[in-house]
Formats: structure tokens, sequence, C-alpha cells
């Protein structure tokens, strides 16, 4: 029909935007930010940041992507660098062991899949998983 459905869940013609709108580069002048941010409010509408480059923002993705069914270890601690990287998943599920690390003196980095874990923390998860199926 000619329409799709944008970030605010409205439906809009194709290659047209909403008018609450900014592209990261407008977005970056204070006043046009704030006037925009001004001309959204009064209408009740949220301002929307776009990166008109890039197709689709996946730098989020929903709990239905984190690995719990695949994986069974949930913190990889990479004591030399002092990170310990911890699936989101348990992440929300258990606050005393973030606390834990965070007692240790550890910075948490939350991973969804294996690939979004550096590479020597890749190859560790792989023996740590190897290890639990022993």
């Amino acid at each position: 029909m000619g329409y799709e459905r944008a970030a605010d869940g409205n439906y809009y013609p194709k290659g047209t935007k909403p008018a609450h709108t900014l592209t990261r580069a407008e977005a970056r002048d204070p006043a046009t930010y704030r006037a925009a941010k001004e001309a959204a409010a009064k209408i009740g509408a949220t301002l929307e940041i776009v990166d008109p480059g890039k197709a689709d923002d996946t730098h989020r993705r929903g709990r239905g992507d984190v690995a719990a069914t695949t994986t069974t270890t949930t913190i990889i601690k990479d004591e030399d660098q002092r990170v310990a990287y911890m699936r989101r998943d348990v992440m929300g599920s258990d606050p005393r062991q973030y606390q834990r690390l965070r007692a240790e003196g550890m910075t948490i980095k939350s991973w969804d899949q294996p690939d979004d874990l550096p590479q020597n923390m890749q190859t560790k998860l792989a023996l740590m998983e190897k290890s639990h199926d022993a």
C-alpha cells in the first residue's frame, strides 16, 4: 500500500519520516535540538534521533536473543583486564551476583551471544562450555 511502519509505531508513506525526527547531525546543534524537542513536547510526541546512513539500528537486542538456551556459562572473567562478562538475562535476574563482582573491583559488560564477546573470551567460553559437558 506504499506505507511503512516507523519506530514510533505509526505508518507513514514510504520514503518519508515522522515529523518529530532529527538526524544525528541535526541533533548535534543545540538550538535545532531544543526547538525540535519543544515542538514535539507541545503535541505530546517523542523526539526521535535517526541515523539515515544506517539501515537498521541493532545496537540493542531483545531478551529473546540471549544465549540462555545454548550456553550454561553465565559469567566469564578476564582477570588480567579486571572485566567480567555477564550474560544479559542473568544481569537482571541476579543483582547480588552483579554487586559481588562490582565489590571485587570488576568492570561488568553484558553479552547476549558468544559473538558479542572479544575473541579471547569466546575461546574461554568454548572451553568452559566443553568442561560443563564433560
